[in-house]
């Protein structure tokens, strides 16, 4: 199942759902997957749950549509197949709170030639690696 603002869906990926409290949020471990929903319910009306890809300025990862409900939440999204980097989540109104990390899994590998690979768990195809680094950095 997954959350949208119409409800609770049925769906044959279902959504990854954390449910952060106040003593959990610096120490819950979340992993997700790329292409995966994922629902982060939130501690309460007064710790909306942010995410970002930059650690520094908590800005929003470019081109991820990120839905907050107010005023109780959930925060949730559906994070890119394409997505690669570091990636968190903190409390909006209270930076004392700490940026924690999100884990994203790799998606699974395919076979692929010698300098290609897979950036897309289940895509028919493969790309042309940019740099030169052993396969095991892609799985």
């Amino acid at each position: 199942m997954y959350f949208s603002d119409a409800g609770w869906f049925e769906d044959t990926d279902p959504a990854s759902g954390f449910a952060l409290s106040v003593d959990n949020f610096d120490t819950l471990l979340i992993k997700i997957s790329r292409l995966s929903p994922v629902v982060l319910t939130w501690p309460g009306s007064s710790h909306p749950v942010g995410i970002t890809d930059n650690k520094e300025t908590l800005e929003e990862v470019v081109g991820l549509t990120v839905n907050y409900k107010e005023p109780n939440g959930p925060t949730t999204f559906t994070l890119a197949g394409s997505f690669y980097g570091p990636f968190y989540y903190f409390c909006k109104n209270h930076l004392s709170m700490g940026v924690h990390e999100i884990i994203v899994k790799a998606g699974s590998c395919v076979s692929c030639a010698t300098d290609t690979f897979n950036a897309i768990s289940g895509a028919a195809s493969c790309e042309a690696c940019h740099l030169r680094v052993a396969a095991a950095d892609f799985c």
